[in-house]
C-alpha cells in the first residue's frame, strides 16, 4: 500500500535484494543464529551451514532506505554451541516521523 511503511518478516536475510524489490522498507530475519561462534569486535565466525564470516549474522543493516534487522535468536543449530554469541530477543519500537502529515 503506497504511503505505508512495509515490514517483512522473513526467515533468511540472504534474499534481501528480492525483499527490497517486493517493496519491504524493513526486513526482520534470523536463520544464522549469530554465526554460532562470535568474535568480539568482528561478529559471527561460522554459520550452521559452514559459511565463514557471514555478513548478516546479527544486528542492524542499512542499504539505502532499506533497514534489515537480523536476530541471533535463542536456540542453536546442528551443533549445540554458542561461544561469544549471547542469545537474544529483539524488541523494536517504531515512531512516526514528525515530518509526516
Amino acid at each position: 500500500k503506497e504511503g505505508c511503511y512495509q515490514i517483512l518478516l522473513a526467515h533468511r536475510k540472504v534474499f534481501r535484494k528480492v525483499y527490497q524489490q517486493w517493496g519491504a522498507d524493513m526486513t526482520l530475519s534470523g536463520h544464522l543464529h549469530g554465526g554460532i561462534i562470535g568474535l568480539p569486535g568482528i561478529g559471527g565466525l561460522i554459520t550452521p551451514q559452514a559459511v565463514l564470516f557471514p555478513k548478516y549474522a546479527g544486528g542492524i543493516y542499512r542499504e539505502g532506505k532499506h533497514v534489515g534487522i537480523v536476530s541471533r535468536g535463542l536456540g542453536t543449530h546442528t551443533i549445540n554451541i554458542r561461544l561469544f554469541n549471547q542469545p537474544e530477543v529483539v524488541s523494536i519500537c517504531l515512531k512516526r516521523s514528525e515530518n509526516k502529515k
